[in-house]
């Protein structure tokens, strides 16, 4: 219970406006996961629509929508409360909805795999499309998560935390579900593909929302904050003339 109430603070959802979001967000893609679950194992319900792999299906739309509201929310931030750090996540999430809405790694994944002989297959020559996507995205939020202060770096580092839980449910299990025979673990390898890449969308949602519209401001503690170069709530304070600690709470409404 103690690692759950941690997360629900850092993540801002311990305040009422977030929570009653995440909710209703987590509810809803249950819902979608119910029903894909539902349509794969008894055939109800039955339209295509409700499968999650399905192309601009219930989940598809739910999850590009979300991803809109997070480009949008960490962009107010970046604006409101000065934090450069946060334009550069909003615009890592605008390339991932391009990516998805335009389907780059599947396209890009195939000609990878047409005309490079050491990539055998379109899922790899996918891996290697997003992985170099990720490597320029992340360059530059690297370049700006070490000039941000110390609140820029504490929200930062709870988006990487976020981005990388959806790399690894959009990515790695992407891939493993695509090139291995999975056989009876095909249902549950595609629900934790795409039903955890909802998920984690709308964690991204709450917490943005709760710090572009609610003033949160995360707090690390111990080793975790230290190996994202956010200062942990303990340390020492910083000199004079460097950025306010982490976790300061300032309503962007005064700023």
């Amino acid at each position: 219970m103690s690692v759950l109430r941690s997360t629900v603070t850092l993540l801002g959802l311990h305040r009422g406006p977030a929570a009653a979001l995440a909710v209703m967000l987590l509810a809803t893609t249950a819902g979608l996961v119910a029903a894909h679950v539902g349509r794969r194992t008894v055939g109800w319900p039955s339209e295509q629509n409700f499968g999650l792999g399905q192309e601009w299906g219930y989940g598809e739309v739910f999850f590009a929508v979300q991803n809109v509201w997070a480009v949008g929310l960490l962009a107010w931030a970046a604006v409101r409360a000065r934090m450069p750090v946060l334009a550069g996540w909003a615009g890592a999430f605008a390339v991932l909805l391009v990516d998805e809405r335009l389907m780059l790694h599947e396209q890009a994944g195939g000609l990878i795999s047409d005309r490079l002989p050491a990539v055998p297959h379109s899922h790899v020559g996918e891996l290697v499309w997003l992985v170099g996507v990720a490597a320029v995205v992340g360059g530059v939020l690297v370049v700006l998560h070490l000039r941000a202060d110390a609140e820029g770096r504490a929200v930062s580092g709870v988006l990487v935390l976020l981005g990388a839980a959806l790399f690894a449910a959009g990515v790695v299990v992407d891939f493993v579900h695509g090139i291995a025979d999975v056989g009876a673990l095909d249902l549950a390898l595609m629900t934790a593909e795409d039903g955890g890449e909802v998920a984690v969308m709308n964690l991204v949602v709450a917490f943005a929302f709760a710090v572009a519209l609610l003033g949160h401001r995360p707090v690390f503690r111990g080793r975790l904050g230290r190996a994202l170069g956010v200062r942990p709530a303990g340390d020492p304070p910083p000199g004079p003339g460097t950025a306010r600690p982490a976790g300061q709470e300032a309503a962007l409404a005064d700023r």
